[in-house]
């Protein structure tokens, strides 16, 4: 075998190796990116909501009051899962730069 057709064939297999991880990558991206635009419409409707409670006066034990609080509860977990999401995506960025490093260590040897 040449030494170019050598040179060839791992370049194509690093290639693909790098096209899978761009492809997973960008998968992780569309998805957050749709949780966090999702977690915002939440977020606006509970916004709407709570504004037009606010305009109306309100006593302590009404249904407004328990409304309020179940929209800020729903703001509650949106945020949180904006947070849960983040912190997974994070995690499975550290997995993926220690196989990375594992895959470099191999190839030195």
């Amino acid at each position: 075998m040449n030494v170019w057709m050598i040179v060839a064939i791992v370049e194509f297999v690093f290639l693909i190796t790098l096209l899978s991880y761009t492809y997973s990558f960008a998968m992780k991206i569309i998805k957050t990116e749709d949780s966090i635009s999702f977690a915002i419409d939440t977020l606006e409707n509970s916004y709407r909501k709570i504004s037009n409670i606010l305009e109306r006066p309100v006593f302590f034990d009404s249904v407004e009051i328990r409304q309020v609080i179940n929209d800020i509860y729903e703001c509650q977990k949106a945020i949180y899962d904006i947070a849960i999401l983040i912190g997974n995506l994070e995690e499975e960025e550290t997995k993926i730069d220690e196989r990375e490093e594992k895959d470099e260590k191999s190839q030195q040897e």
